[in-house]
């Protein structure tokens, strides 16, 4: 697990977040794309790579850094229950979002790119 937080390449196997977690939960397609669309945009949010202008990015930042940080496993949409469903562990993965803010890797989109990838289920799969 250690490997994720390295300065080493983003690859498959430094960036497994799902390691020990149940296989994801069957949803409809929408729905998954959905709740890695809502993880994928905090990402950015917290690590100042928004795609388009938004109002005020340091509130975006707090915000999504608050999301992160939230125990919430009541809220369907809470970051907790959105690692779950796609078969994430969710303070894995919180550890690993945090670090990169702090360490800054050269190859922080890769990084997210990989992230998207195996919420989405790819991993290893020429599908997606």
């Amino acid at each position: 697990m250690a490997a994720a937080f390295d300065e080493t390449p983003a690859s498959p196997s430094s960036l497994r977040i799902a390691e020990d977690c149940e296989t994801p939960k069957v949803m409809h397609p929408g729905e998954r794309a959905l709740m890695i669309a809502v993880l994928e945009d905090a990402v950015r949010c917290y690590l100042g790579l928004v795609r388009y202008d938004r109002t005020n990015p340091d509130i975006l930042t707090r915000q999504s850094e608050h999301w992160f940080r939230l125990e919430d496993w009541e809220s369907p949409f809470s970051f907790n229950n959105i690692c779950e469903l796609l078969g994430l562990q969710p303070e894995t993965t919180r550890r690993t979002i945090l670090d990169w803010a702090r360490s800054r890797p050269a190859d922080l989109e890769a990084r997210i790119r990989l992230l998207h990838t195996e919420a989405a289920g790819c991993m290893g799969s020429a599908a997606c």
